[in-house]
């Protein structure tokens, strides 16, 4: 381990409005072997290339309580990391930087009505990966770009009926 830690922070307001942030980094050097001794399995004495990465997550979430009992909130979580990985021969390097951002928009509506408690949600989300890969059998060295971008939301709401044996609950909703 180079470094491994995280920061994090929240705060409130009477009016209601909310905030949470964090972030958090780890970076972890290549391994390597020793200098004393053999390596079964490694007869030219090549030096083995194993993980090491270097990675950096964080989050942000807002949020605003609005009159007649609504509420909306926006979120944000990314991930970005750097790593390499092989056999261990060290014949198949992979160095890898994968990247995934998701972000979401929240609209909550809870009345003092037993028939509505709507939550309604827009997200998006995006995943790519950039690997450039040793040469390997018979082919030089190469690039490798992919990643997907998706969007979605949802729509629920439960609706409580009284009966006299108790509360009758329907949950209901679509997502697309």
């Amino acid at each position: 381990y180079d470094f491994n830690g995280s920061a994090a922070l929240a705060a409130s307001t009477s009016d209601g409005i909310d905030i949470v942030a964090a972030l958090s980094r780890k970076h972890l050097g290549e391994y390597s072997i020793g200098k004393n001794g053999t390596l079964e399995g490694n007869p030219g004495g090549e030096k083995p290339v194993f993980t090491g990465s270097d990675t950096t997550s964080g989050l942000f979430k807002a949020g605003l309580d609005l009159e007649n009992d609504q509420r909306v909130e926006f979120g944000f979580v990314g991930y970005d990391a750097s790593f390499t990985t092989s056999t261990a021969l060290a014949t198949n390097r992979n160095n890898n930087h994968v990247r995934n951002l998701t972000g979401t928009l929240t609209y909550t509506w809870n009345p003092d009505d037993p028939l509505f408690d709507l939550k309604g949600q827009l997200w998006w989300n995006q995943t790519e990966n950039q690997q450039w890969r040793s040469a390997r059998n018979g082919s030089g060295a190469f690039d490798l770009d992919y990643g997907l971008n998706t969007y979605g939301f949802n729509l629920e709401n439960t609706s409580t009926v009284a009966l006299p044996t108790g509360d009758l609950s329907f949950h209901y909703g679509t997502e697309l």
